[in-house]
């Protein structure tokens, strides 16, 4: 039935001159949208039906472009539902994801989904953030994280995220220069929480300490 009615809206656009329209409409998906509805017309009910149609993402680009477009494919379709029974309650557009060829509301279904944070490793965190402050040309911050040593400590919490705190240990000439210069000390918390940060964990601040076993070595 489906088939029969892409095919319908693909047969009025182009008797209606819309070509690119049609070939776009035909390859599509349709699905049904939720329960229908009963709408009251007049002094009869009918039911009205929500449809998806899935786009490859080009198609779906082309569509959108043309700024009656949307209008036209929706219109074919209510053309068609349009009966003593049935209407069109609208038309949803949605893209198909590449390779899985289905929309995302069907693809998150059986995606895997993480339920116990995975706890980063402080030297990716490190190196991340080094990365981050090279590339904003910050290369006094970068040189101090980079030659720092980087450690996290688990703070209890009641949610589900992973609270970590973290330490970095400098040099001791290395540690007075930073502790005097609060700007510098901001700017190396800030790379370190935009790397340490993930979905599921959650940054809960650093502290900068003199590194003792450098001293002591």
């Amino acid at each position: 039935m489906l088939a029969a009615l892409r095919e319908g809206a693909a047969e009025l656009l182009e008797a209606e001159g819309r070509g690119p329209l049609a070939e776009q409409v035909r390859g599509a998906d349709l699905e049904l949208v939720g329960p229908s509805e009963t709408w009251s017309v007049g002094s009869r009910e009918v039911t009205a039906t929500a449809l998806a149609v899935a786009l490859a993402p080009a198609d779906y680009v082309a569509l959108h472009a043309d700024p009656d477009g949307v209008r036209a494919v929706e219109r074919a379709f209510a053309t068609l539902l349009d009966t003593p029974e049935t209407k069109l309650a609208g038309a949803m557009f949605v893209v198909r994801l590449p390779g899985l060829e289905v929309p995302y509301h069907h693809a998150y279904r059986q995606a895997a989904v993480r339920v116990t944070p995975e706890r980063p490793e402080p030297q990716a965190v490190q190196r991340a953030a080094v990365a981050l402050l090279e590339t904003r040309g910050d290369a006094e911050a970068a040189e101090v994280l980079a030659e720092g040593r980087l450690e996290a400590g688990e703070h209890p919490n009641d949610g589900p995220e992973l609270l970590l705190a973290w330490t970095l240990a400098l040099s001791p000439a290395t540690f007075v220069r930073v502790d005097a210069d609060r700007a510098l000390a901001d700017r190396l918390s800030a790379a370190l929480r935009s790397t340490a940060t993930r979905a599921l964990v959650r940054f809960a601040g650093v502290e900068l300490v003199c590194d003792l076993a450098e001293k002591s070595g």
